[in-house]
């Protein structure tokens, strides 16, 4: 605590300064223990990274299934045998760019979470 004279017929102003004020107190140990997590925090970890997959799974698998496969059976003008149409392109692209994301998803979550608990105290 410092105190700062306002003048000749007043007070003194005191305040708190980070610099001072730190003689014969204990420092706190505490702080720097707890490095590693928690049996709790590892569990949270896990529970919430398993509920993230189910979500993006579900709805990439429900994007991918609203993609039609086949447009259209119709036999040809004429007659003849039915032909089908396989979806266009982008269609294609999209089914496979989702199921590559769901992919690097589950693995990033997997690395994540191995990660998080090899480093727990033994």
């Amino acid at each position: 605590m410092r105190h700062v004279p306002l003048g000749k017929n007043q007070e003194t102003l005191t305040y708190y300064d980070y610099m001072g004020d730190g003689l014969g107190q204990k420092l706190s140990t505490k702080t720097h223990m707890h490095l590693t997590p928690t049996p709790t925090q590892r569990l949270a970890l896990a529970v919430i990274s398993l509920t993230l997959w189910l979500i993006a799974f579900y709805i990439i698998v429900q994007i991918i299934g609203s993609i039609p496969s086949v447009v259209a059976v119709t036999p040809p003008q004429g007659g003849g045998p039915p032909y089908s149409q396989d979806n266009t392109n982008w269609q294609h692209f999209l089914s496979q760019l989702l199921f590559v994301a769901l992919a690097i998803f589950s693995i990033l979550i997997l690395a994540l979470n191995l990660v998080f608990n090899l480093t727990r105290k033994r």
